[in-house]
């Protein structure tokens, strides 16, 4: 489960405070894997334990609400889970294709 929540919707605390509730956790959502910044060009990488990657558009992810559980980005299998997530930058590609590039003309 997945979710964008706009960070307006995040107060700040003061020493002593209690925290913020900031998802729904429950048997069929789960814990929480991981929370990243990002905007709607950003693309994010979910990996599960199986070694099965997925990348996606963070403009594809449902906004909504701080308490609320999200929706479903990757389907799993039974006993399988979300083992990390990684934010992808757009300048990261670029880099990659560069080193490629480099490395193909090294090999000449």
């Amino acid at each position: 489960m997945g979710k964008r929540t706009p960070i307006g919707e995040f107060t700040c605390q003061n020493r002593g405070g209690k925290g913020i509730k900031c998802y729904k956790i429950t048997e069929k959502t789960g814990n929480v894997v991981g929370i990243k910044a990002v905007n709607d060009e950003d693309e994010i990488m979910i990996i599960n334990t199986e070694g099965i990657v997925i990348r996606m558009k963070c403009s594809g992810i449902s906004v909504l609400g701080r308490v609320t559980s999200g929706v479903k980005l990757i389907n799993l299998q039974e006993g399988d889970i979300v083992a990390s997530i990684a934010k992808v930058r757009k300048g990261d590609e670029e880099d990659e294709e560069e080193t490629l590039e480099n490395t193909d003309e090294n090999e000449d």
